[in-house]
């Protein structure tokens, strides 16, 4: 969803370039894809970026209005329902350490994505063709790829994060590289018709060997977690009683279980600053907590890994960066 209001945000300034109406729409869908997930925020970077090269001070006044007051009215909303937690856990899991091992790893799978490798090509023929003026929406979408992959590569190496920290730049590539391969393909020169086929054959044979190997890891692996899924749900329903809350990083299971989360986005309190560390601590210490769901493995004092919960395949998921979920529920619960 955040990814999508970026988008739409960008979309709005490129198919409404001089309208303020439009502008400050964008503004709306990037303030909303903050909310939604606070490192997509590249788009609006991008656009802000745009309106300053162009002189467009107009746009960028009602850009800013969009998104002033979308954001003010999201926070009024989030102080009156009670939830004024938000903030804290956004600035709490901004400052959640960074570690070049899990910025490669990420960095790998996104290097593995079917088509980034063509879409990167097309970008490069799209900046060949720029040089600082409004060649259509070349700037623009140019821009947006390399705010994108500056606030990826700032974002994805922290505590926690996965490659879904990669999603803003993949959709700046695949609307660059759209643009650009749409201009390819409708070209008059016999040139351009023979570049145009070679690419697209490239593109396809690209797809096709990507996706072989992608598939083992986007159809096989689900499907092995399946039946974990499912055990976790049901081992939560039978041991934890429903007055205890659950922890955890898979807050859809805990909800299914009908039992109270407790927190979610469980990394910021594994990796992030100690006042934040010391909230989960101290309700561990407490026995405060009937279980809870990791990520990964991870030693819980007075708490008991559930060693039912299996795989159908295992060595499928031993492969995988995260292999979680992984149960544990609190000793007393089990005598």
């Amino acid at each position: 969803m955040a990814v999508f209001l970026a988008m739409c945000s960008v979309y709005f300034v490129l198919a409404h370039a001089d309208s303020r109406r439009w502008a400050f729409a964008a503004g709306t869908c990037a303030a909303l894809a903050v909310f939604t997930k606070q490192t997509v925020i590249a788009g609006a970077c991008a656009i802000v970026v745009w309106y300053l090269i162009r002189g467009e001070f107009t746009l960028l006044s009602s850009l800013g209005a969009g998104f002033s007051v979308t954001l003010i009215l999201s926070m009024v909303a989030l102080v009156a329902s009670g939830n004024s937690g938000y903030v804290f856990n956004q600035v709490a899991n901004m400052q959640a350490p960074f570690f070049i091992r899990n910025a490669i790893i990420n960095s790998r799978i996104l290097a593995q994505t079917p088509g980034v490798l063509v879409a990167l090509v097309f970008v490069a023929l799209a900046a060949s063709r720029w040089r600082g003026g409004s060649v259509g929406g070349v700037g623009l979408t140019l821009l947006y790829v390399a705010t994108a992959g500056v606030l990826s590569a700032s974002t994805v190496g922290r505590f926690g994060a996965s490659a879904n920290h990669f999603g803003e730049l993949t959709v700046a590539l695949s609307v660059c590289a759209g643009l650009e391969m749409h201009r390819w393909l409708r070209s008059t020169s016999a040139e351009g018709r023979l570049a145009a086929t070679v690419v697209s054959i490239g593109l396809l044979v690209t797809l096709a060997v990507f996706n072989v190997g992608s598939y083992r890891g986007r159809v096989l692996i689900p499907r092995a977690k399946a039946g974990a899924y499912e055990a976790v749900v049901k081992h939560l329903r039978e041991i934890v009683p429903e007055g205890d809350a659950v922890a955890g990083a898979y807050t859809d299971l805990i909800l299914r279980s009908r039992r109270e989360v407790f927190f979610s986005g469980l990394s910021m309190y594994l990796g992030g600053p100690d006042r934040v560390q010391r909230v989960l601590r101290d309700a561990l210490t407490r026995r405060e907590l009937g279980a809870v769901v990791m990520v990964g493995y991870w030693d819980v004092p007075g708490y008991t890994r559930i060693e039912s919960i299996g795989y159908s395949n295992p060595e499928w998921v031993a492969t995988q960066h995260y292999p979680g979920p992984i149960l544990y529920v609190r000793e007393d619960l089990l005598r």
